[in-house]
């Protein structure tokens, strides 16, 4: 097979990130950008879910579902009603999360038009 060279640039000190990385994982940069695309030919996309990451711990899952299990216990929920009605409202967090990610995934496609992440953030 005849291999083609890529050029692109990138930050140094990510470059010099994924050096270490990847050679922990005993890749080069090109074995893993390699796999990275054979990958996205394989699926026909990108490997990986693009998510905005929430960095702000107040506003991660497991805060989330403490102060959803805070507020049934506030209500005056205990014992197996406790536990039903919290597993209900981790399935409804559960199903906003997945709207959240298919919003997502429309905006970055650009499926959804006139919306950017830049205005959102």
């Amino acid at each position: 097979m005849v291999k083609k060279s890529i050029s692109f640039h990138l930050d140094e000190e990510v470059k010099e990130e994924a050096e270490k990385l990847f050679s922990e994982l005993g890749l080069s940069i090109e074995e893993a950008l390699n796999i990275f695309i054979k990958r996205s030919i394989r699926e026909k996309g990108i490997p990986f879910r693009i998510t905005m990451n929430i960095e702000n711990k107040e506003e991660g899952f497991e805060y989330i579902y403490v102060e959803a299990l805070r507020e049934l216990i506030e209500k005056g929920y205990s014992g197996k009603e406790l536990i039903e009605k919290f597993k209900k409202s981790i399935g409804l967090i559960k199903i906003a999360l997945q709207n959240m990610r298919e919003e997502s995934e429309k905006i970055a496609s650009g499926e959804i038009e006139g919306v950017s992440f830049e205005e959102i953030f």
